[in-house]
């Protein structure tokens, strides 16, 4: 034998000359001092373990499996020392959760990049997992395509078979080939009553009078006529009322179609945008200078400002002017030498502008006429006494005017004028140097007239007739408030001027007096006698009432509450604007301190009330104002029960909900509580339910009232105050305690039972009953040889046996006795040959000798709960030996693992490894690697030293030989490649993609090539085709092409260049830049033009014009026209070296086949 080996027949196993508990013997009969993982105990692993993924990609090929089967998602922890935790889980519907710690938060991912898949670059990926087209935003416009000559259709999702529904805004914008301005439109309107409401709109094009919407399949449709040869739109609809979803276009579709029909069609009147230069070049402007050719008419007064001239065409335009003069003679002046004609020659028509908003139209009204030099009289008009006068006439129509004259004397008339030979309406005439005023015939009183006469001279009113004004028809009174004393006047004023009138009814009397103070106007009457003055009252104008201080009733429908600029009452017609707070109609009060601070008052005619206001020229949103319509305050909580503090708890009898603080001399509170919190929920007065939360402890109590009658509070149990794992349910109870004796009844009792205290028990009756102490002081017989019990030295017996029981021999002997415990410690305990029950106790706590089972056990090897067989085997109470064998329910059957505890400190759990574990060949397998030397994730080229390694996942995820030394995969499997030479991270070797079973060298393979080369290829022998012909080449595409038509030589294979053809398409425009030397440009269409970007040295361009209905085409050069091309002709262009270009004569051209 050998003698470094022994072999014991015992159970205990093997021991190995110089080995510890800490080896583990191999077959060879080396030791192994390394580190195994273990199944059930936490462990720190320090060094890196691979888990190789081999065979395919389903699950069960990946050698790393983290399950769950009690619901929980499988997951792992990542933990940073003194920093944070973070868990990534599996939630088994598909989604990888990165979480904290508990799973109350997640956690950010960071990476260089996120692929969905089946997406691509070309699109955005959202929040919920999904993605969309980059070009197609759900706000962006909606490109129509060119030409629609039967007409415009715009198709939306907006529901438009409702009743009533979204407001909308229409937006188009385009190109308009036909020429003019492009388009720019809007177009507005809301959906209510079966129609259209607020609906308006304009464009910048004139001819685009109306569109109209149309309900088609239930939704919202626009149609208008065509507008131009090949147009084409941008279109966006939108609906809402803000927010995100305000930008989301609604158009489905735009395509050319004849009116489709429809319901609920609604034609939208558009109106138009002008330029300052279309309004300069045909219509009258406020601040530029322009020559009139056309007859101008204007039915309203024509004023000349101060210093500037009115201009009428003449023989020279800057000769023949009428000027208002702004010096002293402030007149009307015409330029020297201007000729005047007869009236009925020289007409001046005015300038007027339609206001229906539809166009810019003149209008052709009555002409004014302007005569000057008139000379003779005109039978019924009076126009002059036979002298040579200067007569103005303003004639409205052909019947009446108004003549402005004066006669050889001087003097100066205002005469209303008839021109159908009726007589004249009045005359005004006015004398010079003062004299009499006529009115017709009549003359006018003047100051002079009527101070001048007694009888109608001005009274004047003093302290003493003020309520005291004499009576007179017709009278005037003037008076100076200063010359009266305010105790007479009553006014706070001592200046200004008192008016009295007289009427024509006896002491009808009436009084102005203007403040002179404060500008202000007072007035009081008189209608019986001087007695009965009414009070001053104030006459209000605009130096003492504005109209800011009073609403101002608008007295229509308001369009937008924004555009207020006063305070004013506005009626919200049934077409509720969007921006109304209530859907309903109603009344809007605007109360405006400026044009930064304001606040309206939203009314609704069915109840609804809403309010906002204006900040810093900002408003703020709509805010409802809850009234009695839609609040019930006896619906909700009053605060009015919320804070009250009760007398007693028997006081909140308040229907409803109460919440109160109950004080500590309440006489109803439960025992031990001092204060807290109570809430009460009352039906009635008598019938309620009480909750009472103590502050001073985590109790709860209940407690309800019936028919008046209060019962007591009842303490809530809950999990700080009651623990259930202290507590069997009673089904449970009765199960335990059936194995116990029960009070009444007669019972057998099949075991030992040990009674702490003497049981009582009555004398027995039967040979089989137990007797008490009584019976038994009878029953001693003389051959008994015990003669009596007792205790050693009259102590408690003891475990160790120092103190014990004994019998007395009628020998004078005593017979000591084992008392239970003390063969409990000192033996072995087998309960009926088996081992001793333990479940649910720690196996920390169990350090003597013994053999013991047991379920749940804390401490047990993996902290399996299963059933354990355990054997103990104890030096001392700090080194002790157990073993567990698993067995039953919830455990492998006959796995072992061994524990010691060292100078009182346990090691972790270890399997002890048995045939069931490993064979034979695992141990010659375990032999052969030990004698080569060949290890995985290790160098084996110990004799170059060259760094190979057999990896599996030695870098990350890889598997096969590696370059250590170098980080190069020598040939290696990652992923779906085999990487030959490339080094770790890239692709910059030979790469076989195992999925497409293409190749790729210096980069990935792609989906196309086998091979895929980065860089330069050399062949030093050429490539061959599979044909292996010599009229083909190599093409970018991976084919070849035939050249035979190219080939100049067979030996020297010489390549002529391809010209590059370009083709003008529908739009007519071609923009090149194109560095080959032979280009060839042909246009058929109606209107071309050919823009070359940029030219290059010796090319060689020929352009070709094939248009069939004449038009020309124009040649650009970087944007600059250098040529037009007649139709049917080509031009020639060649391009020095030094870029300039030489042009030959166009000549015709056809096609001819």
């Amino acid at each position: 034998m050998d003698t470094k080996y022994a072999y014991y027949s015992t159970s205990k196993g093997y021991r190995v000359l110089g080995g510890t508990a800490a080896h583990f013997l191999k077959a060879d009969g080396s030791l192994d001092s390394n580190t195994y993982l273990t199944l059930g105990t936490p462990q720190n692993i320090t060094g890196r373990k691979l888990f190789l993924t081999a065979g395919g990609n389903a699950y069960n090929n990946n050698s790393l499996h983290v399950f769950s089967d009690d619901g929980s998602n499988p997951g792992m922890t990542f933990w940073k020392s003194g920093i944070d935790i973070a868990t990534l889980s599996f939630d088994g519907v598909g989604n990888f959760i990165f979480n904290n710690s508990n799973g109350s938060d997640s956690k950010y991912l960071i990476a260089k990049g996120y692929k969905k898949s089946g997406s691509d670059n070309n699109k955005f990926l959202t929040g919920s997992g999904g993605d969309y087209d980059a070009r197609k935003k759900e706000d962006a416009w909606f490109h129509s395509a060119r030409n629609f000559p039967q007409g415009t259709l715009i198709e939306t999702d907006v529901d438009y078979s409702v009743t009533s529904g979204d407001q909308f805004l229409l937006e188009m914008k385009g190109n308009m080939y036909g020429g003019g301005n492009p388009l720019i439109a809007n177009i507005q309107g809301y959906i209510y009553a079966n129609t259209l409401y607020s609906v308006s709109g304009y464009s910048t094009l004139s001819y685009w009078n109306y569109i109209i919407a149309l309900n088609l399949n239930g939704k919202l449709c626009f149609w208008f006529p065509s507008l131009s040869y090949w147009q084409g739109f941008d279109v966006k609809v939108t609906v809402g009322y803000g927010g995100l979803d305000q930008g989301r276009n609604r158009v489905t579709g735009i395509s050319d179609s004849v009116d489709p029909g429809g319901t609920k069609r609604f034609q939208i009147n558009l109106e138009h945008l002008l330029t300052k230069e279309r309004l300069n070049e045909g219509f009258v402007t406020l601040d530029t200078t322009q020559t009139i050719t056309a007859l101008k008419q204007h039915n309203a007064n024509l004023a000349i400002g101060d210093g500037y001239e009115f201009r009428l065409k003449g023989s020279a335009d800057s000769a023949h002017y009428l000027k208002h003069f702004s010096d002293d003679t402030d007149g009307f002046g015409v330029s020297t030498g201007f000729a005047v004609k007869p009236y009925n020659d020289l007409n001046i028509n005015l300038f007027k502008v339609d206001s229906n908003g539809n166009s810019f139209t003149l209008e052709t009204h009555k002409t004014k006429k302007l005569i000057s030099n008139y000379t003779g009289t005109t039978s019924g008009q009076n126009l002059g006494s036979g002298g040579i006068g200067n007569t103005l006439e303003l004639r409205n129509y052909d019947l009446y005017g108004t003549n402005f004259w004066t006669n050889d004397w001087g003097h100066g008339h205002i005469q209303q004028q008839r021109f159908d030979g009726n007589p004249v309406a009045y005359d005004l005439r006015l004398q010079p140097l003062g004299g009499v005023l006529y009115y017709g015939n009549s003359e006018v009183a003047t100051k002079s007239w009527a101070l001048g006469s007694a009888s109608n001279t001005l009274k004047t009113i003093t302290d003493t007739n003020f309520n005291d004004i004499e009576y007179g028809e017709g009278q005037i009174w003037l008076g100076d408030i200063y010359n009266i004393p305010q105790s007479v006047t009553g006014l706070d004023s001592n200046y200004g001027t008192i008016l009295n009138i007289n009427g024509k009814a006896a002491h009808d009397k009436t009084q102005l007096i203007f403040d002179g103070d404060n500008g202000s106007i007072k007035y009081r009457k008189s209608w019986y006698n001087n007695t009965d003055w009414t009070a001053l009252r104030t006459i209000w104008d605009s130096s003492n009432l504005q109209k800011t201080e009073f609403v101002k009733n608008d007295n229509g429908n308001v369009v937008d509450s924004n555009v207020f600029s006063e305070t004013s009452l506005s009626h919200a017609t049934a077409n509720t604007p969007s921006w109304f707070p209530i859907d309903q109609s109603g009344t809007i009060l605007h109360k405006q301190y400026n044009s930064n601070y304001a606040t309206q008052l939203a009314l609704s005619y069915y109840g609804g009330l809403g309010y906002r206001h204006k900040s810093y020229g900002n408003w703020s949103e709509w805010y409802k104002v809850w009234t009695s319509m839609d609040f019930n305050p006896n619906s909700y909580l009053q605060n009015n029960y919320l804070a009250n503090r009760l007398s007693y708890t028997n006081n909140a009898n308040n229907e409803g909900v109460m919440a109160n603080y109950m004080p500590s001399d309440d006489p109803n509170k439960p025992n031990g509580v001092v204060d807290g919190s109570l809430f009460t929920l009352n039906y009635s007065s008598k019938w309620s339910t009480q909750l009472l939360g103590d502050w001073r402890k985590k109790d709860l109590y209940f407690r309800t009232q019936t028919e008046g009658v209060w019962n007591k509070f009842a303490k809530i149990w809950h999990s700080e105050n009651f623990n259930s794992s202290q507590y069997v349910l009673q089904s449970s109870l009765n199960s335990q305690l059936g194995n116990y004796a029960t009070l009444n009844g007669v019972q057998t009792f099949t075991n030992t039972n040990t009674f702490l205290q003497s049981p009582v028990i009555p004398n027995g009756t039967l040979g089989t009953h137990a007797v008490n102490v009584n019976q038994l002081s009878t029953k001693a017989n003389g051959q008994e040889n015990a003669t009596a019990v007792g205790f050693s030295s009259g102590n408690i017996p003891t475990t160790d046996g120092n103190s014990f029981p004994y019998m007395y021999h009628n020998s004078g002997l005593y017979v000591a006795l084992a008392t239970q415990s003390y063969v409990q410690s000192n033996f072995l305990n087998t309960p009926n040959g088996t081992s001793v029950i333990i479940s649910g106790s720690n196996l920390n706590n169990y350090l003597k000798t013994g053999f013991y089972r047991g379920s749940g056990l804390t401490n047990a090897p993996l902290n399996n709960g299963g059933w354990w067989y355990v054997v103990i085997e104890t030096h001392d109470s700090t080194w002790v030996t157990q073993k567990a064998t698993s067995f039953g329910s919830g455990n492998t059957s006959n796995v072992t693992y061994q524990r010691t505890m060292a100078g009182g400190s346990w090691s972790d759990w270890a399997q002890i490894w048995t045939a069931q574990d490993f064979t034979i060949s695992s141990i010659q397998q375990w032999n052969y690697m030990a004698q080569y030397g060949l290890q995985l994730n290790s160098d084996f080229t110990v004799n170059t030293g060259s760094g190979l390694i057999i990896a599996d996942d030695y870098f990350g995820g890889d598997s096969g030989i590696i370059d250590k030394q170098l980080t190069r995969f020598v040939a290696t499997k990652k992923d779906e490649y085999y990487f030959y030479g490339s080094e770790y991270g890239k692709f910059d070797g030979l790469n076989f993609n195992c999925k497409r079973r293409f190749f790729g060298m210096g980069m990935e393979a792609n989906d196309i090539d086998k091979l895929a080369v980065e860089g330069s290829v050399k062949a030093l022998e050429n490539f061959k085709s599979k044909e292996e012909r010599p009229d083909t080449i190599f093409i970018p595409n991976g084919r070849t092409a035939n050249i035979r038509d190219e080939i100049i030589n067979d030996k020297d294979y010489s390549i002529r260049l391809d010209p590059h053809e370009y083709e003008i398409d529908g739009s007519g425009f071609l923009g090149v830049d194109d560095r080959n030397r032979l280009i060839h440009v042909i246009g058929e269409q109606i209107k071309m033009t050919v823009d070359f970007k940029k030219i290059y040295p010796k090319q060689q361009i020929v352009i070709y014009n094939f248009d069939q209905s004449g038009g020309t085409m124009a040649v650009k050069i970087q944007g600059k026209t250098i040529a037009n091309i007649n139709a049917r002709s080509f031009l020639r262009l060649y391009v020095t070296k030094s870029l300039r270009v030489i042009a030959e004569r166009q000549q015709l051209c056809d096609f001819i086949w």
